[in-house]
C-alpha cells in the first residue's frame, strides 16, 4: 500500500525505495574491508522513515544489518528553515543511537547530516564513544557515509561509505499470468 509522504517529510520523501550497491569501510591500523549492501526506506504516511538495511560479505554470507527511523519531529520544525531530523539506529552489534541533524534540499535530491547525541550499547558490546551520518541522495544515488570514535580513536574517524542505486519498482501494470 502506497501513502502519499508527509509534507514535513519534504525532500526525505525522495529516500523512499530500495537502493542496492556496494560499500567500502576502514578502522585505523587495519585494512579495508567490502560489502553489498540492500537499503529499504519506507513510510507509513507519518513524518517519520524506517529503514532496514542488509549486508553480505563477497561470498553472500551476510556480514552486518540495522535497523532505524529517521523522524522529522512537528514541534522542532521552523518556517523557512532546512528539516530538523532524528534518527534512532540499531544494530544486532549491541549499539543503539541517538542522533540529531538536519535536511537540506539539494538540485536533485536530499542531504541529511546527523551526529549522536547518545549512544548506548548491550553489556557485551564494543564501546563506541559518538557517530555521525551523512546521506547524500542525488537522482538514483544514494551515498551513505558513517564516522564513529572510540576510546581507542577518541577523534571521530570516517569508518564507512556506502554507494547505492535506486532499484526500479516492479512494474504493477503487468498482469499476472492466469492460475497465479
Amino acid at each position: 500500500m502506497h501513502h502519499t509522504p508527509h509534507v514535513l517529510l519534504g525532500p526525505l520523501a525522495g529516500l523512499i525505495g530500495t537502493w542496492v550497491g556496494g560499500g567500502t569501510g576502514q578502522l585505523p591500523e587495519r585494512d579495508t574491508f567490502a560489502w553489498r549492501e540492500r537499503l529499504t526506506v519506507e513510510h507509513a504516511g507519518t513524518p517519520v522513515l524506517a529503514f532496514h538495511q542488509r549486508t553480505t560479505r563477497g561470498d553472500g554470507t551476510p556480514f552486518h544489518a540495522e535497523d532505524g527511523w529517521i523522524r522529522v519531529p512537528p514541534e522542532l520544525q521552523h518556517d523557512g528553515q532546512d528539516p530538523v531530523v532524528e534518527l534512532a539506529v540499531t544494530s544486532p552489534t549491541g549499539i543503539l543511537e541517538a542522533m540529531s541533524g538536519a535536511a537540506r534540499t539539494m538540485e536533485d535530491g536530499c542531504e541529511l547530516d546527523a551526529i549522536s547525541t547518545d549512544v548506548s550499547r548491550t553489556a557485551a558490546a564494543g564501546h563506541v564513544l559518538s557517530t555521525r551520518r551523512r546521506w547524500r541522495l542525488d537522482g538514483d544515488l544514494l551515498t551513505i557515509d558513517f564516522w564513529m570514535a572510540t576510546p581507542n580513536d577518541p577523534e571521530q574517524f570516517h569508518h564507512l561509505t556506502s554507494r547505492l542505486e535506486r532499484e526500479p519498482e516492479p512494474d504493477a501494470s503487468q498482469e499476472l499470468p492466469e492460475g497465479s
